[in-house]
């Protein structure tokens, strides 16, 4: 009887082990998601939200435009998959957008952080976007800005992957990185008419993230 007793005991001390090994894993890294570095965002591989910080993707346009995203597998920059945005733009004043949570809990600090990365491509040449940060802060005149990405890639989107690295200093009217709350991929009807930049088109992403 004693040696049934070790036994049972035995058997209950390893399914507990297992089941807070397994638990422990969860937490950590959510299930059936990937086990991503600290500094990534999203891959986008496993095709579903949230990112890997937990924050979700959702779209806006006014009511002319239309901005719509999948996740697609058909030319990744790496991996399984990529985030592909298609917008269209057909009338002055439109824009449209995707809005990136960078946390479920409200906001994230990127003090130790010193740059956005992500590669990108478009279905054609001659694409273009603004890149916006927000933040949590009361002070409307300094929660939010945002840069052009044909600064950073010298005329746009291509049809080929290309490397965009934004130093987060040039996000300067945010009053404070310690509360960043969302990243927002930003398509403006009157400033690609102004810049000689297509109205419609899809955009690619892959591989967004914060380097410190």
């Amino acid at each position: 009887m004693i040696r049934a007793l070790a036994l049972f005991l035995i058997a209950v001390f390893s399914c507990a082990r297992a089941f807070c090994e397994t638990s422990v894993a969860m937490a950590q890294f959510g299930v059936g998601s990937q086990v991503a570095p600290a500094n990534l965002l999203d891959n986008f591989d496993d095709g579903v939200n949230p990112n890997f910080w937990g924050g979700n993707y959702s779209v806006f346009d006014d009511a002319t435009s239309s901005t719509v995203y999948h996740y697609d597998a058909s030319f990744p920059f790496a991996g399984a998959k990529s985030l592909a945005i298609k917008f269209d733009l057909p009338k002055p004043n439109d824009y449209g957008g995707v809005v990136v949570a960078l946390s479920k809990t409200g906001s994230e600090d990127l003090r130790i952080y010193k740059f956005l990365e992500f590669y990108v491509r478009g279905d054609a040449d001659n694409l273009s976007m603004k890149i916006e940060l927000h933040n949590s802060s009361k002070d409307f005149n300094h929660n939010s800005a945002s840069v052009y990405i044909k600064d950073y890639l010298g005329g746009g989107v291509t049809t080929v992957w290309q490397k965009v690295q934004i130093p987060l200093i040039d996000f300067s009217n945010l009053d404070s990185f310690s509360n960043v709350t969302t990243l927002i991929y930003t398509f403006e009807n009157n400033y690609n008419r102004n810049n000689s930049f297509l109205n419609s088109g899809t955009l690619y992403y892959d591989d967004i993230e914060f380097i410190p």
